[in-house]
């Protein structure tokens, strides 16, 4: 698939040598967008996303929408302390070779997509198929890797306290260093850490996280903050079982969607009730994916991914069956098999 690159610079000459010669090197692999002037520019990245934009320090717009950028890179004459937002870090040289100037672009795509934040909903339509466990499990699994992963109970009643441990030291002074504002500092204060995990939790001793006092529009605030700052870049939002707006927003945002389905009558019936929704379904059928749990033979009649099969299995120790999934089951999720 093509690369959406966009130059923008005022020197039209050495925009459209760049051009010529990566069309000419390159073929197909980039769709190129030139831009000339800083109002032009911040429109377009105003219109949607922008996977890299290559522009030089003069069209830089405090204003323009830098959520909508992947990957933007500074094209610098001369090696300067760049005033910009922690996103625009990455810089190199206009006057570099074309080849070692691509190669930058490629290099620092491919790391940007290795570290990409992830958000996950958990859901299942049906209580009682382990929903929380796997949650918990896929969340160890990202720890494990080196991520920074923050789980995130929404459920009616929060079970975190029967799997965690606080950590002696609380990652609250990271945190805070990272804390840029406010209500950065904030949320900071409100994460523990799992001694024997490192996955970091929201402690529902705070009143505002009750499920039923907060709103999709704090969840949302929440998790974009949370990324944003570099708090955490893997996110597992632990669903109820409900059908309720909150739950419809996560799905929106989430990334992909956690089905967790086993081989119990109910949760067959209620699982395929729910995909049946087509309104509902449709906007987010490609971020479902399936986990079987408590039945790995058993099957489902959807056309949708299954990520895991688990075995029924029996544990003392609620966070030892977490650890036990996540080594044994969850490599195959986004990113842990490039590890």
């Amino acid at each position: 698939m093509s690369m959406n690159l966009i130059i923008a610079d005022t020197n039209q000459d050495y925009v459209e040598r760049l051009k010529d010669y990566i069309l000419n090197k390159y073929q197909d692999q980039y769709i190129i967008e030139l831009i000339y002037d800083k109002y032009q520019l911040k429109e377009r990245i105003k219109q949607g996303k922008c996977q890299v934009v290559l522009l030089t320090p003069n069209l830089y717009d405090p204003e323009m929408n830098i959520k909508n950028i992947e990957l933007p890179i500074i094209l610098v004459d001369e090696e300067a302390p760049l005033p910009y937002p922690d996103k625009f870090k990455r810089s190199i040289n206009k006057y570099t070779r074309i080849t070692s100037l691509m190669l930058y672009v490629e290099e620092e795509y491919e790391e940007m997509e290795r570290n990409k934040p992830i958000i996950y909903g958990v859901y299942s339509p049906a209580g009682g198929v382990g929903k929380t466990t796997i949650a918990l499990s896929a969340a160890i699994a990202y720890a494990q890797a080196g991520k920074k992963v923050l789980y995130f109970n929404l459920e009616d009643l929060d079970s975190t306290p029967m799997f965690f441990e606080k950590a002696e030291v609380p990652p609250m002074e990271v945190l805070l260093n990272l804390a840029k504002d406010s209500y950065e500092q904030m949320l900071a204060k409100r994460i523990g850490q799992d001694k024997r995990t490192g996955v970091m939790y929201f402690t529902r001793e705070v009143q505002t996280l009750d499920p039923y006092a907060i709103s999709a529009e704090e969840v949302s605030r929440i998790v974009e903050t949370l990324i944003e700052s570099g708090m955490a870049n893997i996110v597992i939002i632990d669903l109820s079982t409900e059908l309720n707006f909150l739950n419809r927003q996560v799905f929106e945002m989430a990334d992909y969607l956690m089905m967790v389905v086993n081989q119990n009558t109910q949760s067959t019936y209620k699982t395929n009730c729910f995909m049946a929704q087509d309104e509902l379904i449709e906007p987010i059928r490609n971020k479902i994916k399936f986990v079987i749990n408590q039945g790995k033979e058993f099957n489902i009649n959807q056309d949708v991914e299954v990520i895991a099969r688990i075995d029924k299995l029996y544990a003392t120790n609620p966070l030892g069956l977490c650890e036990y999934i996540a080594q044994n089951h969850f490599l195959s999720l986004h990113g842990l098999n490039e590890q």
